[in-house]
C-alpha cells in the first residue's frame, strides 16, 4: 500500500490507514498478482492519455451527490481520472499510479492499492463508491466482502456494473473486463457480502453494440490503443451525455434479481450494510 495524497489528515493516518500485512482479515489479490499487474499496466497507459473530469461532469453525479454523508467519510475505489465523489476530503484507492498521482496533485487523499485488500480500518466509511470496477476484479466476491468490511453499519455502497453475458464483445476484453453480470447473480453476491439492495436502475445505450463492433475492427487493425482511444473520446462522452439526459427520469426499482430488460447495458445499484 502506498499513500500518494498530499493532504492525508492525522485522523486518516492514525485511525484509517493501516498496513495490510498487519491486518489478517484482509482478503483479495496481492498488488503484484498477475491480474493486478495487467490491470495496472492497462490503466496507467489509459489514464496517461486522459484528462481529469470533475465529479459534476460524471453521469452519476446527481445520484452520488444525494448519497454523500455530512461527515464526508467517503471512499471511492477505482476512480481513475473520473472521480464521482468530491476530490477534496474524500479518500481514493486505485491500482493506477498515474491516476493516484493526478488526484493527489489536486489535493486528494489517494492510495495506490488493490480494491480487494483495502488498507483501512473496519466500519469506518459512510459511503463507498465503485463505478465500473467490480467487473475488472478476479475475486469479485472477495472485493464485495472487503467493501462491506470497511463500511459502517448503515453505510451505503454505490456501484455500477455492465450487464448480461450476451452483450459481451471484444471491447470488454480489451478494456480489462473479466465478466458482465446477470442481475440475479449480482444480487446473490451482494447479499452474500452482507449488503441489502435498496434500489437499482438500468441504462441503455442504443448504439452500444455498433460502437463496440467499430472498436473491435479498430483493435484488429490498429491494436488495443484504438479501443482505449474509443473509450476516452467516443464511448465515455456519449454515454455520459445520454445518461445525464436520462438522470432526471431514472426509473429506480427494488427487485434487482427480477430485472428482465435484456437490452440494458449497465446497472446502477445502491445498497446498505445493515
Amino acid at each position: 500500500m502506498t499513500t500518494v495524497g498530499r493532504r492525508c489528515s492525522s485522523e486518516v493516518q492514525q485511525d484509517v490507514i493501516i498496513d495490510r500485512d498487519d491486518h489478517p482479515g484482509m482478503s483479495g489479490e496481492s498488488l503484484n498478482s498477475s491480474q493486478s499487474a495487467v490491470n495496472r499496466e492497462l490503466y496507467d497507459q489509459f489514464w496517461a492519455q486522459s484528462q481529469i473530469r470533475p465529479p459534476s461532469a460524471q453521469s452519476v453525479w446527481p445520484v452520488v451527490r444525494d448519497l454523500l454523508p455530512t461527515n464526508r467519510r467517503v471512499l471511492e475505489i477505482g476512480a481513475g481520472k473520473r472521480p464521482r465523489v468530491p476530490i477534496e476530503g474524500s479518500i481514493f484507492v486505485d491500482l493506477s499510479w498515474e491516476a493516484g498521482r493526478a488526484l493527489a496533485l489536486l489535493g486528494a487523499n489517494a492510495v495506490v492499492g488493490d480494491a480487494g485488500a483495502l488498507p483501512f480500518s473496519s466500519s469506518y466509511f459512510e459511503l463507498v463508491v465503485a463505478a465500473e470496477v467490480l467487473e475488472h476484479i478476479k475475486d469479485d466476491q472477495g472485493a464485495l466482502d472487503e467493501w462491506s468490511r470497511v463500511l459502517k453499519p448503515g453505510g451505503r455502497l454505490f456501484l455500477s456494473v455492465p450487464l448480461y453475458r450476451h452483450m459481451w464483445t471484444i471491447f470488454d476484453r480489451t478494456v480489462g473486463h473479466l465478466r458482465r453480470y446477470e442481475p440475479r447473480d449480482l444480487q446473490v453476491q451482494l447479499e452474500r457480502a452482507g449488503f441489502q439492495v435498496d434500489r437499482y436502475a438500468t441504462d441503455r445505450i442504443a448504439l452500444y453494440r455498433g460502437m463496440n463492433r467499430l472498436a473491435a475492427l479498430g483493435v484488429a487493425v490498429v491494436g488495443s490503443r484504438f479501443a482505449m482511444w474509443m473509450e476516452e473520446r467516443v464511448h465515455a462522452p456519449l454515454a455520459e451525455r445520454l445518461a445525464r439526459r436520462r438522470a432526471r427520469k431514472m426509473d429506480w426499482r427494488e427487485q434487482l434479481a427480477q430485472e428482465k430488460d435484456m437490452r440494458a447495458t449497465s446497472a446502477l445499484v445502491i445498497c446498505t450494510r445493515p
